[in-house]
């Protein structure tokens, strides 16, 4: 074993006050390499232990580096009291490789942390860095898991922190093989958890502003995750889940006060490749107090999300179950207040929703397999849409809510039904109700004041209803036979 203490000390003469540096460096194994460089003299703390805090596992072929600087002295405590930088890099196994940086600016209050514990048990180098440069910055960068040693090898991670400002905190756990992580955080106070224990995993975090949060877990294997931030007060949860997920997700947030949360699963077994798809979920909030909630699960995945929100205070809400569903939600506008709602259970099924003014309401719940429900260009204000499909092969379409106050519900219980409805107007009404199959339905209202109302509770029956001027009422109920037409013109 090797051990070394290091400690560099410059005097203040004028003041007859000591800063110093602190360095350790203790080795046991063999062909390790440890540098520490600590520049300016103004009380750094560096820690490098190779081989030495595993018990019976010596540290080979590991690198580790550590440079601490910082332009002048905090002036502010006497001999060595507070740290302007500290730094531990712990090594066991084999082929590692660790780079710590930390610059800390003139007058520090607070001390920069960082911390790199690495347990590598295969084949492929595992590398750390962090970069650190201000004040109160929190790093901690983990990989490998000594509690299953030498039963699970683990090897091949890799992570990279950057953290510009003030008091930023960084948290990185790799246990699978082959795992990347990248964390860049600008300005101050910002946060970010990664925690991946499955193999093949990747996660890029990127935050620029004040106080964001962006917290990843990956437990499955194979995962993707992406979070974009940029403004003050956004927050990203991304949980990917499940034995061989192939998961996918982005966040990208821009503005303040944006939350963002992301849960998928996907519980089919770990396959060999050609790797099957896997759930996907694509986020991106422009504006200030938007809210998305997606939650995908199903066991052989497929399941796609996509949601894209500008304005203010949008809310977005898509919950699917099954395989191979299709959800995509647009609201923007320079109105706020969109809510979307969407509820998928089964496999194929498929809902749009683009909301562009202020204040409007869209909920589909599709229950079944190969429904399709499409709400489209509300762009009116206060306009609300309802759609409910239990079955299979449904089709529903609401169109042009481009007026105020419109209410459109549809519902649809059976097989192969088709409805459509337009309200093109303001204050219009319409409720449309099938039960049973291949029964077809279309509203259109472009007058003011409107009410229609269709039932159709048997088989391949056909209602039609156009309401061109104000005020009007039509009522269509067809619950006998098959084939009944009934067409309505106002």
């Amino acid at each position: 074993m090797k051990k070394f203490l290091i400690v560099t000390v410059s005097s203040l003469a004028f003041a007859g006050v000591a800063f110093a540096n602190e360095s350790e460096i203790d080795q046991n194994g063999t062909n390790n390499n440890a540098t520490v460089t600590q520049d300016g003299g103004v009380e750094g703390s560096a820690d490098i232990n190779q081989g030495t805090t595993v018990p019976g596992v010596d540290a080979e072929n590991a690198t580790a580096s550590i440079t601490q600087t910082e332009s002048s002295s905090n002036g502010t405590s006497p001999g060595f009291q507070i740290p302007s930088n500290e730094a531990v890099i712990n090594q066991s196994g084999a082929n590692m490789r660790a780079d710590i940086t930390q610059n800390a600016k003139d007058g520090v209050s607070e001390t920069n942390v960082a911390t790199v514990d690495q347990f590598s048990s295969g084949a492929n180098l595992q590398r750390a860095a962090i970069d650190q440069d201000g004040e109160g910055n929190l790093a901690t960068a983990s990989q490998g898991e000594t509690a299953t040693f030498p039963v699970r090898q683990t090897s091949g991670q890799r992570v990279s922190v950057t953290q510009e400002g003030d008091f930023n905190e960084s948290y990185t756990d790799q246990k699978g093989n082959d795992g990347f992580a990248r964390v860049e955080q600008y300005q101050d106070g910002n946060y970010s958890d990664i925690n991946q224990p499955g193999l093949e995993g990747t996660a890029t975090v990127y935050q620029d502003g004040l106080d964001n949060e962006s917290y990843i877990s990956q437990s499955g294997n194979f995962h993707e995750a992406y979070v974009d931030q940029v403004g003050d007060g956004n927050i990203s949860d991304i949980s990917q889940l499940g034995g061989a997920n192939y998961g996918f997700a982005s966040v990208q947030q821009s503005g303040n006060m944006n939350t963002s949360t992301v849960t998928q699963r996907r519980d089919a077994g770990l396959s060999t490749p050609p790797r099957p798809s896997g759930n996907r979920a694509i986020v991106a909030q422009n504006g200030d107090y938007n809210d998305s909630l997606v939650y995908q699960s199903g066991e052989d995945g497929g399941n796609l999300a996509r949601v894209s929100q500008e304005g203010e205070n949008q809310t977005s809400v898509i919950y699917q179950t099954g395989d191979d569903n299709r959800a995509i939600v647009d609201e923007q506008g320079p109105g706020a207040g969109n809510t979307s709602g969407i509820l998928q259970t089964g496999d194929e099924n498929y809902t749009e929703v683009d909301q562009d003014g202020a204040s409007n309401e869209s909920y589909v719940a599709q229950i079944g397999d190969g429904n399709r429900a499409v709400i489209r260009d509300q762009d009116g204000d206060d306009n609300d849409s309802y759609i409910l499909q239990t079955g299979s092969t449904n089709v529903a379409l609401v169109d042009d809510q481009d007026g105020t106050n419109n209410t459109s519900v549809v519902w649809q219980g059976g097989d192969g039904n088709r409805a459509t409805v337009n309200q093109a107007a303001s204050n219009n009404i319409s409720l449309l109700t099938q039960v049973g199959s291949d029964n077809r339905a279309a509203v259109s209202q472009t007058g003011m004041d409107n009410d229609s109302f269709i039932l159709q509770a048997s088989d391949s029956n056909v209602a039609t209803v156009t309401q061109l001027t104000a005020g009007n009422t039509s009522s269509v109920y067809q619950y006998g036979g098959t084939g009944n037409v009934a067409t309505v013109t106002q």
